[in-house]
């Protein structure tokens, strides 16, 4: 569903939601910043996926400009707004929290560069066309699980993975799995169709509900993902063929 937002002037998209959490998309046209806000009991994560998004925070005063792949937490009662000063940006916005409330404001230091970080120097993300297709060369494990937001029928999840570990193949029976890459290259593969994703910091593949598919680097390098997990009963189903590899809950 498309509509103008809370995060107006900004344009969104909803993929799940259930009361108390909520994912979607938006994308801000460049020169174009929200207002002033803050929420009394809401928890607010948003995830560059394109561009430059700016975010702006007042006490303490901090500005950043962030590039796809980059995430910032606004916690209840931080007064925020975004932007995009110099490109079209395009984010994710994870809110949980009830109720959900938007308060309004202005901030006394309208001039915020003197407040804008000093971008650290982001190493370039290479993908040499190399995909690994020796799924039995990869051993199950996390090398990071933070839970950013959950229901009994909507989570919200940062997950890593070190060299040559994965999570293996499974499907769901009622929840599809949403991936937004944070460090990659990664890949996600899939079966019922088969195909495979590249994803680069920003990008984003869905495995719907009853399709197995499988994660990691894309040669067996780390990643860091968010996967957004909904909406429905959470079950892990190991899908299980000679061809593809034995997996391990």
């Amino acid at each position: 569903m498309h509509r103008s937002t809370d995060f107006s002037p900004a344009t969104e998209t909803t993929l799940e939601s259930v009361p108390g959490l909520s994912v979607s998309t938006h994308t801000l046209a460049t020169s174009h910043v929200t207002s002033w806000r803050s929420h009394s009991n809401a928890t607010v994560v948003v995830l560059c996926l394109r561009g430059r998004l700016r975010i702006d925070i007042d006490r303490p005063m901090f500005a950043a400009d962030l590039a796809p792949g980059e995430m910032y937490t606004f916690p209840p009662n931080l007064t925020y707004r975004l932007g995009a000063m110099s490109v079209d940006a395009a984010f994710l916005v994870v809110r949980s929290g009830v109720p959900w409330d938007l308060q309004e404001g202005s901030v006394a230091h309208v001039d915020r560069e003197p407040f804008l970080r000093d971008a650290p120097a982001i190493a370039p993300v290479a993908f040499d066309d190399t995909v690994d297709a020796n799924f039995g060369a990869y051993t199950a494990g996390y090398t990071r699980v933070d839970v950013l937001a959950r229901t009994d029928r909507l989570r919200c999840l940062i997950l890593g993975l070190g060299e040559k570990r994965c999570v293996p193949w499974h499907s769901h029976s009622e929840i599809d799995d949403t991936f937004f890459c944070i460090e990659g290259p990664m890949r996600v593969e899939t079966r019922d169709p088969d195909a495979t994703y590249v994803l680069m910091p920003g990008d984003t593949c869905r495995a719907i509900a009853g399709q197995p598919h499988f994660v990691s680097g894309t040669y067996g390098n780390p990643c860091l993902f968010l996967v957004v997990q909904g909406t429905g009963q959470y079950n892990y189903v190991p899908f299980e063929t000679a061809q593809l590899g034995q997996p391990v809950q």
